[in-house]
C-alpha cells in the first residue's frame, strides 16, 4: 500500500511525505506529522492525500491552509 501527503507551497512547488494509518487503517484515515522546516514559506499551503492498494488508486480532497510567520 502506498500512502502520501502531497503539499502545495504558496510558490506552487510540490513536495510528497510519506503518510501512516492513524489507527488499524479500516478507518481509512491517514496522517503526517509535520517535522521543522516542512512548512518553510508563509502564506497559502493546500495538501491533497493519494492511497494506492491493490484495488485501486483513490486521491482525497484539496485542503487549503494558511502558514502564518513567527511572532
Amino acid at each position: 500500500t502506498l500512502m502520501r501527503i502531497t503539499f502545495r507551497k504558496p510558490n506552487g512547488t510540490t513536495v510528497q511525505k510519506t503518510a501512516v494509518h492513524k489507527t488499524d487503517g479500516t478507518d481509512g484515515k491517514i496522517s503526517y506529522v509535520t517535522v521543522t522546516n516542512d512548512l518553510d514559506t508563509v502564506g497559502r499551503w493546500s495538501l491533497q492525500s493519494y492511497v494506492e492498494t491493490p484495488l485501486g488508486k483513490w486521491y482525497g480532497t484539496v485542503k487549503a491552509f494558511q502558514v502564518q510567520g513567527n511572532i
